[in-house]
C-alpha cells in the first residue's frame, strides 16, 4: 500500500496531538536528563558556574541607580523579601503594560522606572546576572505560570507555534521534545 505524503502528514499530525496527553501523565524537570555528573555539579554551588553569576548579580542587584536607589530598598537586602512563588508564576500578564512580561522584563521595568537606570538590551550580561540572581532565588519551586485570562491568547499562539513545522529541517518543536524525549541529538540528551 502507497501512504501519500499527505496521508502520513496527518497522521503525524493526529500522532503528535496524542502524544503529550498519552505519553507525559507528568512533566519531568529538564535536571532528570541530565548525566549523573552534572547534576552533581549543579547541585553543588562551588562547581557550578551559573553560581558566578548569581554571585555577579547580587552585586548589581546592591548597586545604586542613577536615583541613589537600589533593589534592596523594595525588595531587602540579598533579595530576603523576594517572593519565590511570585517568581516561579513568570512569565505574567502586565495590566500596566497591556502584555505578557518575562521575569527578565519585570527587571528591566524596576531598573528603568524605580532606579531611573538607562534601559539595558535584553541579552546584556548585567541584565541576564540579575535576572539569575533573582531566579536563584526560586530555586526549587514548582513553575506554576497561569494561562487563563489575558495570557490565554499568547499561551494558544505559542501552543500553536510548538506544533507547527519550520526551519530548514522543517520539523515542530513537539517532534523533539515530545516524541524523542530522553533521546540524544548531537551531544545532547533531548528534555520534554
Amino acid at each position: 500500500m502507497k501512504v501519500t505524503h499527505k496521508a502520513f502528514l496527518a497522521w503525524m499530525a493526529g500522532f503528535i496531538l496524542l502524544v503529550p496527553q498519552t505519553l507525559f501523565a507528568e512533566l519531568i524537570s529538564g535536571y532528570e536528563f541530565l548525566s549523573e555528573q552534572t547534576q552533581e555539579m549543579q547541585l553543588d554551588d562551588f562547581q557550578n558556574p551559573g553560581y558566578l553569576l548569581v554571585e555577579s548579580g547580587l552585586e548589581i542587584y546592591e548597586k545604586s541607580g542613577e536615583n541613589e536607589q537600589t533593589c534592596a530598598e523594595c525588595h531587602g537586602d540579598a533579595g530576603k523579601k523576594l517572593v519565590p512563588e511570585s517568581i516561579a508564576q513568570y512569565p505574567k500578564y502586565s495590566q500596566a503594560l497591556d502584555k505578557p512580561l518575562t521575569l527578565r522584563d519585570q527587571i528591566q521595568v524596576c531598573w528603568t522606572e524605580r532606579l531611573d537606570n538607562f534601559p539595558l538590551l535584553y541579552d546584556d550580561p548585567e541584565l541576564l546576572a540579575l535576572e539569575t540572581f533573582i531566579r536563584n532565588k526560586a530555586f526549587g519551586e514548582k513553575v506554576n505560570v497561569d494561562i487563563d485570562g489575558a495570557m490565554q491568547p499568547f499561551y494558544e499562539a505559542g501552543k500553536k507555534l510548538y506544533f507547527t513545522r519550520f526551519g530548514q529541517m522543517d520539523m515542530t518543536c513537539a517532534q523533539c521534545h515530545d516524541i524523542y524525549t530522553g533521546k540524544m541529538l548531537r551531544g545532547q540528551k533531548l528534555s520534554q
